[in-house]
């Protein structure tokens, strides 16, 4: 009995009071001597088995007396009560995978180390990330794709004059191209180096690494997304066969 009374939430103690109380009509203080309880513990169980319906008390005169419902009564209502309950949770649970579930899908997708990259805010967010890395950047591809997307004045502010001010190195292997730029001449040929693939210039895309991210940006049509690969090895990867292309072009 003792354990079907436990999957209906009562504790031993309550168990032994509730017992106690099925033997008949009967005082706190009689129901603390039979239980072996002291007497204020036994009025809080005793208070508790009646929040839940286990027993009924009644004053006569000075004296207050317990009786326990019997179970064939109580127990169905119960039964009722967990229902009710389980079916509520499960309602608050509905709701609030629905509600995690919204928020997911309101912010970039992120999978393990790879991060994805689609709106003007969070492509800044990435640049912001890159700056932080505070380490030589290695990149192939146009940035004229880039600057078409987000603006060239947009990318000098946000990201190559802070860039500047950290005093890392860019190195480039892109278009003869990049010698129209107004920038290039007045401040990063300092801290850019660069070599010719003219090949890139048709190809709407940069692949970069820098620390240990690799960051692949592709242009379709005005929209710009970007993935950044968090790994190490991935980045070591890259660096080798930027190295060994960097080698065989000219400056």
């Amino acid at each position: 009995m003792r354990k079907e009374l436990k999957t209906f939430g009562l504790s031993e103690k309550e168990i032994d009071v509730y017992l106690a109380c099925l033997a008949g009509k009967q005082t706190p203080s009689q129901i603390a001597q039979t239980t072996g309880l002291k007497r204020t513990s036994a009025y809080s169980h005793l208070d508790t088995l009646k929040e839940k319906g286990l027993i009924v008390t009644r004053a006569v005169a000075r004296n207050r007396f317990i009786t326990a419902v019997p179970p064939r009564d109580i127990f169905p209502h119960l039964i009722e009560r967990e229902e009710q309950s389980v079916q509520t949770k499960k309602e608050l649970l509905d709701s609030l995978v629905a509600a995690i579930e919204k928020k997911i899908n309101n912010k970039k997708i992120t999978t393990s180390d790879i991060t994805i990259y689609e709106s003007k805010q969070e492509l800044f967010a990435l640049m912001d990330l890159v700056i932080q890395e505070n380490s030589n950047i290695f990149w192939i591809g146009s940035m004229e794709a880039v600057h078409a997307t987000i603006g060239r004045e947009n990318f000098y502010r946000r990201f190559t004059i802070p860039r500047l001010n950290t005093t890392t190195q860019a190195y480039a292997i892109t278009s003869r191209d990049i010698k129209n730029d107004v920038r290039f001449g007045k401040s990063l040929g300092a801290f850019r180096r660069y070599r010719v693939l003219d090949e890139t210039k048709n190809i709407p895309a940069v692949f970069a690494t820098v620390g240990e991210h690799v960051i692949v940006a592709t242009v379709k049509g005005s929209k710009l997304r970007a993935v950044d690969i968090h790994d190490p090895v991935t980045a070591s990867l890259f660096h080798l066969m930027f190295t060994a292309l960097w080698d065989r072009l000219e400056e």
